[in-house]
């Protein structure tokens, strides 16, 4: 097992408004196992808060400090 995993939001994690089956599984035995979990996204429309939202209301509880998008990246 890794000490952190990296997961592509769109089309890995979620696809439009519907989290992908057993996704929720995983991640309750990653965080069970005090794994870092650490979402990516290349979509720049949205803040890492909103991606960050997103999530929890989808039964994924995460902090934008777990979330790594464009325009986090590109801003120094």
């Amino acid at each position: 097992m890794y000490s952190a995993y990296l997961f592509h939001l769109d089309g890995m994690i979620y696809l439009g408004h519907t989290l992908l089956p057993r996704v929720a599984e995983i991640g309750a035995l990653l965080w069970a196992a005090s794994r870092r979990t650490i979402f990516l996204s290349n979509t720049p429309s949205r803040t890492r808060q909103q991606y960050a939202m997103e999530l929890t209301a989808l039964n994924i509880p995460t902090s934008a400090k777990h979330i790594m998008n464009a325009s986090f990246v590109l801003v120094p």
